[in-house]
């Protein structure tokens, strides 16, 4: 008795069925089944698979391809439990092929995906580390012969294996849109290690630059940048850019008139009013453009550089402050809260802000 497959009832036909005489293609699987559960497999004849096609067609085996090697897998699967194929084993698979009339195709297609997926796991624990030392080369090399593993499917999983372990490894890292000097290092080490070279284009490696910068802005030093202005003893200046000043103003939208009046007919077309009228002003607060020109963020206050006047900001004066798309706007401890406008770099000047604040 064949350990691996167990007996199986068949299906019971409906009354139609048995009145039209009509064979359960499905039962034909059954019955193949049955035979190989009821023999050692290499005692299974063809014959006696010949016996059963006889019965429900010719055509039955055509129909049942998939079941039929779904047959063949299950056998594969258990011949694979410790990862080898022995002679023994692959003696016992052909005999197997042929007797269920599969083809290469049908076996190649199987031995790839299950042999595949056992090297891809063995695959996947190796490069946990980021590392393929020279044992586990050796490990790989005895892995695929063992399991009959063409060097084109070897290598194809091997290198998706890795490329995939550096990848998400490089999504990890900036995840946080962050990327340190220990994390490109470590990066750079696991891509060498594994063979694997991250396709960077221009626009990922500007994502890179500015993740790098990021890190620096919160953790290392500012870079310093040289500006054309005389800043007070130990004071360094850190961004620049050009920028429209805002601030909240009161503005009159209308007038309107109220009170209670009359009218009488003076002559045709000419009514006279008699009444109090009441002006009544419709204001509201709205962002009004103050000045425009240079803004310049240095360790100790924002300054302004305007076409009409100069003006400062502490940072000991700021409170705390709203980062937008397009500017940010200041909450002072006294006067107004002016909104700075400008178009590029608002993250990195909010994350030097940021620093400059909390430090």
């Amino acid at each position: 008795m064949n350990k691996i497959y167990n007996f199986k009832d068949l299906e019971r036909p409906t009354f139609f069925q048995k009145l039209l005489k009509k064979k359960l293609p499905q039962n034909f699987v059954l019955e193949v089944n049955n035979v190989l559960a009821k023999k050692q497999l290499m005692k299974v004849t063809q014959s006696d698979i010949s016996e059963i096609v006889t019965r429900y067609g010719a055509n039955v085996l055509k129909k049942c391809n998939s079941a039929l090697t779904e047959l063949y897998t299950d056998y594969l699967k258990y011949c694979l439990t410790d990862k080898v194929l022995s002679e023994t084993e692959l003696q016992e698979l052909k005999h197997l092929k042929d007797i269920l009339s599969l083809t290469e195709k049908d076996i190649n297609e199987i031995h790839n995906k299950i042999a595949g997926a056992i090297y891809n796991k063995s695959m996947k624990d190796i490069v946990s580390d980021g590392i393929i030392d020279k044992s586990e080369e050796d490990f790989l090399i005895k892995l695929q012969n063992d399991l009959k593993l063409s060097d084109d499917i070897a290598n194809k999983i091997s290198e998706q294996v890795r490329g995939q372990f550096v990848q998400d490894f490089f999504n990890k890292a900036v995840s946080d849109e962050r990327l340190s000097p220990q994390e490109e290092e470590q990066l750079e080490l696991i891509s060498k290690n594994l063979n694997i070279k991250l396709q960077i284009d221009d626009k990922i490696k500007s994502k890179l630059d500015r993740y790098k910068l990021y890190w620096v802005i919160e953790n290392g030093e500012i870079p310093e940048i040289n500006v054309p202005l005389s800043l007070e003893k130990n004071e360094k200046c850190y961004f620049q850019t050009k920028c429209e000043w805002y601030e909240m103003r009161t503005v009159t939208q209308r007038i309107n008139y109220s009170g209670t009046t009359a009218s009488i007919k003076i002559m045709k077309g000419v009514r006279y009013r008699v009444g109090t009228i009441k002006p009544q002003r419709i204001t509201s607060e709205q962002w009004k453009q103050i000045d425009y020109g240079s803004m310049y963020l240095t360790n100790k206050r924002i300054i302004l550089i305007g076409q009409s006047k100069n003006s400062n900001i502490k940072l000991q004066k700021i409170l705390s402050f709203t980062p937008y798309s397009d500017g940010v706007e200041i909450s002072k401890d006294a006067g107004r809260n002016p909104l700075i406008r400008f178009s590029t770099n608002t993250d990195i000047f909010s994350l030097i802000l940021s620093r400059l604040l909390n430090e």
